[in-house]
């Protein structure tokens, strides 16, 4: 069985992933670092001419970032030994996104 996570990215939340990378032990200059890179970013859609309303994205990896495949299996790793706890094999691997 395979399962997508092209959509899923999107649904990362920055609290959960920085607390994840924080009980790695990743702290400093590199956590900020992260934060000022993940947080604060704003969205916009536009179709043909028109211009969605520019809206805050609270959650969601940048996906074509180098960094944001190795965060988004950082943030679902959890899963990932929970399942083979379970006797369930996983193999994860990121296309480009």
């Amino acid at each position: 069985m395979y399962v997508n996570f092209t959509k899923a990215l999107d649904s990362v939340l920055h609290n959960k992933l920085f607390a994840r990378l924080m009980s790695y032990g990743i702290r400093g200059s590199v956590i900020t670092w992260l934060r000022n890179f993940f947080c604060g970013r704003t969205h916009q859609t536009k179709i043909a001419q028109s211009l969605s309303d520019v809206h805050d994205m609270l959650s969601g990896i940048v996906q074509v970032s180098g960094i944001g495949p190795l965060m988004f299996v950082i943030y679902i790793n959890e899963l990932n030994e929970i399942l083979r706890s379970h006797g369930v094999h996983v193999k994860l691997f990121c296309r480009r996104c």
